[in-house]
């Protein structure tokens, strides 16, 4: 009965790591969005910027993907199958010296990560992310040191 039971235990555990995801997949079941998400979304529309010794570097939220958008990485021609990515929104980030980015956005389910990629399947850049308000957030590299204030 005790070695039914460790035996059952295990595949049970085992299971449970086959739905775990890749840094770079996205974490929330279907297309659903968790409340976190929904209260980043509410807070990036418009334009923050972040004044530093150097200049001002400026964030605009110019699209915004409610449900969010899906992609699909790594297709397989023959079966039709690959891997899915969400995509909340595209936004541009301008930095002091004039130079202008668009990036597509993906904020992780807590809210306390945000993901940008050049294209909807590159690669992303991941952020450590702090909402301190409707009109502030923070963010910082996992190597940085001090957070980047932005504001509306």
């Amino acid at each position: 009965m005790k070695k039914a039971f460790l035996f059952l235990m295990l595949t049970v555990v085992s299971f449970s790591f086959v739905g775990c995801s890749s840094d770079d997949d996205d974490d929330n079941a279907g297309n659903s969005m968790s409340e976190a998400q929904k209260k980043a979304l509410f807070v990036f529309n418009g334009t923050f910027e972040y004044v530093h010794e150097v200049g001002t570097t400026t964030i605009t939220f110019k699209e915004q993907y409610n449900p969010a958008k899906v992609v699909v990485l790594d297709e397989n021609y023959a079966t039709g199958e690959g891997r899915e990515r969400k995509i909340h929104g595209l936004l541009t980030v301008t930095y002091y010296n004039g130079q202008s980015f668009d990036k597509y956005y993906y904020i992780d389910h807590n809210a306390t990560s945000i993901g940008l990629s050049f294209t909807e399947t590159g690669n992303r850049t991941y952020s450590n992310l702090l909402i301190s308000s409707p009109t502030e957030f923070k963010m910082k590299g996992s190597n940085d040191l001090r957070w980047e204030v932005f504001k509306k």
